[in-house]
């Protein structure tokens, strides 16, 4: 875990970083439900989680990239595809609420995980 110290005699924080945001997944091998930080999650897992909406980037396509983000300021990446963007793109504005249902994408191993965004459900503000 990634951890600072602020000095010898406070207790340490967590520093925020993408990748970082917290998702819930089942693991179907234990049975179990699953919510932990998106970056220990396996790729191809399919997660779920909400943010608030804090960037978008229109890409070629007709594809987005959403950073979504926490209240503790950790964030994770959502790339969509031009179908779900033609479906929210109303709605695709900083400060937005975003429920997503997609899969753990790793594009290398020196990036931070992030979403493939399958399925998005926006909530206005």
């Amino acid at each position: 875990m990634n951890r600072i110290a602020q000095n010898p005699t406070t207790t340490t924080t967590v520093i925020p970083m993408p990748g970082r945001l917290l998702v819930d997944y089942y693991d179907w091998d234990q049975h179990l439900p699953y919510s932990v930080p998106l970056n220990e999650v396996n790729t191809d897992t399919v997660v779920t989680t909400t943010g608030t909406i804090t960037n978008v980037v229109r890409l070629t396509g007709g594809r987005a990239m959403v950073v979504l983000s926490s209240d503790d300021d950790n964030s994770a990446h959502i790339l969509l595809n031009a179908d779900v963007v033609r479906m929210v793109a109303p709605a695709l504005y900083r400060g937005y609420r975003m429920n997503v249902r997609g899969l753990v994408r790793r594009t290398s191993p020196s990036q931070p995980a992030g979403i493939e965004g399958l399925g998005v459900q926006v909530e206005v503000a």
